[in-house]
């Protein structure tokens, strides 16, 4: 099966392309896959503490929980979780699932009650993520 260099780069943490001299500069590549595994990794740890919830290990009962919260726990369990290890895998799939599930538990925080101002907060990684996304697309272009 053959497998594109860019694929295997990103995967394996290392630089695309050759690194030949001093000042090439920043590898957007490198920078983008530590970042989603970074965030994967919070995402993972997330979707955990949501499960644990669940069962019964954080905070009251799930039984005693609003179905609004019960809801929100098993959805941020679950999403959470597949978006987790899809952005550790460094797959687009877990960036398109991560991005939707946030904006999703955005959503229901903001109309469960949630200060705006909190709830928004994860646009930030969102955000940082389209500029790493960016500079490496750039830097993919000059390099041709």
């Amino acid at each position: 099966m053959k497998h594109s260099s860019d694929d295997d780069d990103v995967i394996r943490l290392r630089a695309s392309g050759k690194r030949g001299g001093e000042g090439e500069g920043i590898d957007w590549a490198l920078i983008r896959a530590v970042y989603m595994r970074f965030v994967g990794l919070a995402w993972l740890m997330k979707g955990i503490y949501h499960g644990a919830t669940i069962i019964g290990v954080f905070g009251p009962s799930f039984a005693a929980l609003e179905t609004a919260e019960q809801v929100s726990a098993v959805f941020s369990a679950i999403g959470d979780c597949i978006a987790g290890v899809g952005l550790w895998l460094t797959v687009s799939w877990g960036a398109v699932t991560w991005i939707v599930v946030a904006l999703g538990e955005t959503a229901f925080a903001i109309s469960g009650g949630a200060e705006p101002a909190s709830a928004l907060v994860v646009l930030i990684p969102i955000f940082l993520y389209f500029v790493v996304t960016y500079m490496r697309s750039r830097q993919t272009d000059e390099r041709l």
